[in-house]
Protein backbone atom coordinates (compact mmCIF):
# COMPACT_ATOMS: atom_id res chain seq x y z
CA UNK A 1 0.00 0.00 0.00
CA UNK A 2 2.93 2.52 0.93
CA UNK A 3 4.71 1.87 -2.37
CA UNK A 4 1.15 2.90 -4.35
CA UNK A 5 0.31 5.68 -1.93
CA UNK A 6 4.25 6.54 -3.02
CA UNK A 7 3.83 6.15 -7.02
CA UNK A 8 0.40 8.00 -6.85
CA UNK A 9 1.77 10.72 -5.14
CA UNK A 10 4.56 11.17 -7.75
CA UNK A 11 2.41 10.77 -10.35
CA UNK A 12 0.02 13.54 -9.23
CA UNK A 13 2.52 15.73 -8.39
CA UNK A 14 4.66 15.39 -11.52
CA UNK A 15 1.84 16.68 -13.56
CA UNK A 16 1.15 19.92 -11.37
CA UNK A 17 1.30 21.85 -10.99
CA UNK A 18 0.94 21.58 -10.49
CA UNK A 19 6.38 23.48 -16.76
CA UNK A 20 10.85 24.53 -21.72
CA UNK A 21 13.49 22.62 -21.23
CA UNK A 22 16.48 24.22 -19.09
CA UNK A 23 18.14 25.61 -22.11
CA UNK A 24 15.41 27.27 -23.54
CA UNK A 25 15.15 30.94 -22.95
CA UNK A 26 11.88 31.52 -20.64
CA UNK A 27 8.34 31.58 -22.64
CA UNK A 28 5.81 33.77 -20.98
CA UNK A 29 2.25 35.51 -21.53
CA UNK A 30 3.46 38.76 -23.26
CA UNK A 31 2.48 42.10 -21.51
CA UNK A 32 2.54 45.79 -22.31
CA UNK A 33 5.31 48.14 -21.36
CA UNK A 34 1.88 49.89 -19.16
CA UNK A 35 1.75 46.43 -17.16
CA UNK A 36 4.97 45.70 -17.06
CA UNK A 37 5.76 49.35 -14.96
CA UNK A 38 2.95 48.32 -13.14
CA UNK A 39 3.59 44.96 -11.91
CA UNK A 40 1.38 41.25 -12.46
CA UNK A 41 -1.86 41.73 -13.40
CA UNK A 42 -4.77 39.52 -12.16
CA UNK A 43 -5.64 38.91 -15.90
CA UNK A 44 -1.68 37.96 -16.35
CA UNK A 45 -1.63 35.94 -13.87
CA UNK A 46 -4.57 34.01 -14.97
CA UNK A 47 -3.56 33.92 -18.69
CA UNK A 48 -0.09 32.54 -17.55
CA UNK A 49 -1.71 29.49 -15.32
CA UNK A 50 -4.56 28.43 -17.97
CA UNK A 51 -1.52 28.00 -20.04
CA UNK A 52 0.32 25.77 -17.14
CA UNK A 53 -2.65 24.32 -16.82
CA UNK A 54 -3.84 23.05 -20.43
CA UNK A 55 -0.31 21.61 -21.24
CA UNK A 56 -0.27 19.27 -18.15
CA UNK A 57 -3.77 18.18 -18.94
CA UNK A 58 -2.15 17.49 -22.37
CA UNK A 59 0.82 15.30 -20.46
CA UNK A 60 3.38 17.70 -22.11
CA UNK A 61 5.74 18.84 -19.36
CA UNK A 62 8.08 20.62 -21.70
CA UNK A 63 5.08 22.99 -23.04
CA UNK A 64 4.20 23.29 -19.46
CA UNK A 65 7.65 24.66 -18.11
CA UNK A 66 7.94 26.65 -20.46
CA UNK A 67 6.64 29.08 -18.48
CA UNK A 68 8.37 29.04 -15.99
CA UNK A 69 11.31 30.69 -14.46
CA UNK A 70 14.82 28.86 -15.51
CA UNK A 71 15.21 29.41 -11.23
CA UNK A 72 11.62 28.10 -10.93
CA UNK A 73 11.47 25.69 -7.51
CA UNK A 74 8.70 22.89 -7.53
CA UNK A 75 8.24 21.58 -4.16
CA UNK A 76 5.51 18.40 -3.33
CA UNK A 77 4.47 18.15 0.21
CA UNK A 78 3.09 14.82 1.17
CA UNK A 79 1.11 15.24 4.01
CA UNK A 80 2.03 12.77 7.00
CA UNK A 81 -1.01 10.57 8.01
CA UNK A 82 0.53 10.71 11.56
CA UNK A 83 -0.12 13.93 13.08
CA UNK A 84 2.82 13.71 15.02
CA UNK A 85 5.49 12.94 12.53
CA UNK A 86 6.62 15.46 9.52
CA UNK A 87 5.47 15.75 6.36
CA UNK A 88 7.53 14.64 3.14
CA UNK A 89 8.51 17.13 0.96
CA UNK A 90 10.34 16.95 -2.36
CA UNK A 91 11.91 20.51 -3.97
CA UNK A 92 12.97 19.75 -8.09
CA UNK A 93 13.98 22.36 -10.31
CA UNK A 94 12.57 23.07 -13.59
CA UNK A 95 14.63 20.04 -15.72
CA UNK A 96 14.49 17.62 -12.59
CA UNK A 97 10.55 18.15 -12.63
CA UNK A 98 10.84 17.90 -16.14
CA UNK A 99 12.24 14.47 -15.91
CA UNK A 100 10.06 13.59 -13.15
CA UNK A 101 7.05 14.41 -15.43
CA UNK A 102 8.24 12.32 -18.36
CA UNK A 103 9.01 9.54 -15.67
CA UNK A 104 5.30 9.47 -14.32
CA UNK A 105 3.23 9.23 -17.58
CA UNK A 106 5.56 6.26 -18.44
CA UNK A 107 5.01 4.42 -15.62
CA UNK A 108 1.19 5.34 -15.20
CA UNK A 109 0.12 6.26 -18.96
CA UNK A 110 -4.07 5.47 -18.48
CA UNK A 111 -3.98 8.53 -16.08
CA UNK A 112 -6.30 12.20 -16.52
CA UNK A 113 -5.29 15.38 -15.22
CA UNK A 114 -7.92 18.05 -14.37
CA UNK A 115 -8.02 21.78 -12.29
CA UNK A 116 -9.28 24.98 -11.70
CA UNK A 117 -8.20 28.45 -10.55
CA UNK A 118 -9.76 28.89 -7.05
CA UNK A 119 -8.31 32.21 -6.56
CA UNK A 120 -5.77 35.14 -6.94
CA UNK A 121 -3.91 37.37 -4.70
CA UNK A 122 -1.84 40.31 -6.48
CA UNK A 123 0.68 41.21 -3.64
CA UNK A 124 0.07 45.12 -2.60
CA UNK A 125 3.40 46.17 -4.17
CA UNK A 126 2.35 44.02 -7.46
CA UNK A 127 5.56 42.56 -7.68
CA UNK A 128 4.00 39.02 -7.93
CA UNK A 129 0.85 37.15 -7.91
CA UNK A 130 -0.17 34.31 -5.83
CA UNK A 131 -2.26 31.06 -7.99
CA UNK A 132 -3.96 29.06 -5.77
CA UNK A 133 -5.29 25.90 -7.98
CA UNK A 134 -7.21 22.84 -7.05
CA UNK A 135 -6.20 19.85 -8.65
CA UNK A 136 -7.31 16.45 -9.57
CA UNK A 137 -5.09 13.56 -11.11
CA UNK A 138 -6.90 9.98 -11.43
CA UNK A 139 -4.99 6.96 -12.87
CA UNK A 140 -4.44 3.09 -13.03
CA UNK A 141 -1.83 2.03 -10.98
CA UNK A 142 -0.83 -2.14 -10.69
CA UNK A 143 -4.48 -2.64 -11.97
CA UNK A 144 -6.02 -0.33 -9.09
CA UNK A 145 -7.84 2.65 -9.78
CA UNK A 146 -6.31 5.68 -7.98
CA UNK A 147 -7.64 9.26 -7.56
CA UNK A 148 -5.56 12.21 -5.96
CA UNK A 149 -6.54 16.03 -4.93
CA UNK A 150 -3.93 18.57 -4.64
CA UNK A 151 -3.60 22.18 -3.54
CA UNK A 152 -1.34 23.89 -5.59
CA UNK A 153 -0.11 27.26 -5.18
CA UNK A 154 1.94 28.79 -8.04
CA UNK A 155 3.46 32.14 -7.76
CA UNK A 156 3.70 34.16 -10.64
CA UNK A 157 6.20 37.47 -11.09
CA UNK A 158 7.12 39.42 -13.93
CA UNK A 159 10.26 38.65 -15.26
CA UNK A 160 12.27 40.96 -18.61
CA UNK A 161 8.87 42.95 -18.11
CA UNK A 162 6.96 38.76 -18.83
CA UNK A 163 4.79 36.86 -16.30
CA UNK A 164 6.18 33.32 -15.46
CA UNK A 165 6.03 31.46 -12.99
CA UNK A 166 8.61 31.11 -9.85
CA UNK A 167 7.83 28.80 -7.75
CA UNK A 168 5.25 25.62 -7.17
CA UNK A 169 4.17 24.36 -3.94
CA UNK A 170 1.75 21.07 -4.56
CA UNK A 171 -0.04 19.44 -1.36
CA UNK A 172 -1.46 16.28 -1.85
CA UNK A 173 -5.21 16.88 -0.07
CA UNK A 174 -6.85 13.05 -0.56
CA UNK A 175 -6.36 9.50 -2.12
CA UNK A 176 -9.06 6.92 -2.92
CA UNK A 177 -7.55 3.46 -4.09
CA UNK A 178 -10.49 1.57 -5.80
CA UNK A 179 -12.86 4.12 -4.11
CA UNK A 180 -11.47 3.89 -0.53
CA UNK A 181 -9.77 6.58 1.13
CA UNK A 182 -5.97 6.21 1.49
CA UNK A 183 -4.67 7.30 5.03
Amino acid sequence: MNRLRAAACVVLLAAVALPGCGSAPDAAVPGDALAAAQGVTEAQARQLVEAVEAAAVAKDPVAQTAHFAADATITTVIPNPDPSGADREIVRTRDEYIAAELQSHADSPVSAYSSRIDDIRIAADGASAQVRVLAEQSMQLDGRDARMTADQELTVELRDGRPVVVAVRSTLTGMTLDGKAVP
